[in-house]
């Protein structure tokens, strides 16, 4: 795979993620409508940050709106939601699911995995915090090195520690996981420092390059 190759699919990679976050509660149920080649949504204006990035998954299939024609770009996420949207990002042939839950097929990649432990989540339909966003991207940034993927986490990654705030009240494993993706670039801090880790999934965003960090309000 060449270079170019390697950095359109993790431009591509981290997209999906953030586009993901920004996406309504059910937006990715079958119910949705199939967005065509034209479609333009009444509540995404062209002069906003992510217009271009929104209209680029709305083409490819990825992303879908509503009905009355709006997209709703300011609420949260759920998990089962942004499973599918993470699981997507690395592999856009997921079978739909057989039984009556529509995210059955894309929890159960999401496990063989590794993005995902069995029993992880009690509940797949409640809101995703910034924390378990995080853990499953690292995750899922590392299942995909193949793919050119990765996360580009440096050596010293644990000397950030000073730049959050609240890092001494997370567990070994949380603090782990917020330094990864603190000292990657994908997420980034509130204005207080913090990483918020039991928060809401974000819904403002900073493009940067080919790359793309979420960061806090």
């Amino acid at each position: 795979m060449g270079g170019g190759s390697i950095s359109y699919m993790r431009k591509l990679f981290f997209l999906i993620i953030l586009i993901g976050i920004m996406l309504i509660t059910g937006l990715l149920n079958p119910v949705m409508v199939r967005a065509s080649s034209d479609e333009h949504f009444t509540d995404v204006n062209e002069k906003a940050w992510y217009y271009k990035d929104v209209m680029e998954l709305t083409q490819r299939g990825l992303i879908s709106g509503y009905s009355d024609k709006t997209f709703r770009p300011n609420a949260s996420i759920r998990v089962d939601e942004f499973i599918k949207i993470l699981v997507s990002a690395i592999d856009e042939n997921i079978k739909p699911s057989q039984s009556d839950y529509w995210a059955d097929s894309y929890i159960n990649k999401a496990k063989e995995l590794g993005i995902v432990k069995d029993g992880e989540f009690s509940d797949y339909t409640r809101y995703i915090t910034r924390g378990e966003m995080a853990r499953m991207i690292v995750r899922a940034g590392t299942s995909a090195k193949e793919k050119g993927l990765s996360l580009d986490i440096p050596e010293n990654y644990k000397g950030y520690s000073y730049l959050i705030s609240d890092y001494s009240a997370l567990d070994s494993d949380s603090q782990d996981i917020a330094l990864k993706a603190f000292a990657s670039g994908i997420i980034t801090g509130f204005s207080d420092g913090s990483f918020g880790f039991n928060k809401k999934g974000l819904k403002s965003f900073l493009c940067m390059g080919t790359g793309y960090t979420i960061s806090g309000k």
